[in-house]
């Protein structure tokens, strides 16, 4: 089970293991050894981070944007409070929301990942997000979750690395769908991105240039379930 709580327009989602929150200053800390490290880095759109500067600059990004608590969320462990990944919607363009995640690599192969996004998906399409989206209150909300083993992942969040955009463009809209830009060479965000339905819609050579060179892109989409 998950359990949704909804409080100052923020969500967050607890599962067995796990707490999704709104990013805070205090997680500065764990995000730039994340965020310092090499392998995690690897198919990231920017380069390990040096300094904790950089990591700070980006934090205080995710803290800025209204989407924040409500579409894009921090990943803590409970047992420990320690801030392990972030997974979310990178909100510039509402018509192509685009889910991006990372996760601490000596958190990797526990199924943390999977964990999460089982419960954000299920959040995703929930009338408690709807309703945040569009700036109302909604209670807790409890929903099923189910853990898979898919961890190691990182996806892309747009050539910066930087989240921007408002929840604004987004009011009077139903999230109908969710994609994904992905390196081919990363077989792990490819593996979690098919696990969960994501269909792939396309593919394009040197769409983006990191520390490594020129990346290629498989583009993935996965539509809001539909209800009888």
């Amino acid at each position: 089970m998950a359990l949704v709580t909804i409080k100052g327009g923020k969500a967050t989602i607890e599962t067995t293991r796990l707490i999704l929150r709104e990013a805070q200053e205090n997680d500065l800390e764990d995000m730039h050894k994340m965020f310092g490290d090499e392998e995690v880095m690897r198919y990231w759109s920017t380069a390990p981070h040096t300094k904790e500067a950089q990591t700070k600059k980006y934090l205080d990004g995710m803290i800025a944007v209204p989407c924040n608590g409500i579409l894009d969320f921090i990943i803590v462990l409970k047992p420990t409070g320690n801030s392990i990944g972030k997974l979310g919607i990178w909100c510039k363009d509402p018509s192509n929301p685009e889910v991006g995640f990372m996760l601490a690599r000596a958190h990797w192969n526990k199924g943390y990942m999977a964990e999460a996004m089982t419960v954000w998906l299920e959040y995703l399409w929930s009338t408690n997000c709807e309703q945040l989206v569009n700036g109302k209150y909604a209670g807790a909300h409890e929903c099923n979750g189910d853990s898979g083993a898919l961890d190691n992942l990182q996806a892309s969040e747009g050539s910066n690395g930087v989240q921007n955009g408002g929840m604004e463009t987004y009011r009077g809209r139903r999230i109908e769908r969710v994609v994904a830009d992905a390196d081919p060479r990363n077989e792990a965000c490819l593996g979690v991105l098919r696990k969960f339905g994501f269909k792939e819609t396309g593919r394009a050579e040197k769409t983006f240039e990191t520390h490594l060179g020129w990346c290629d892109s498989v583009y993935f989409e996965l539509q809001r379930p539909r209800t009888e």
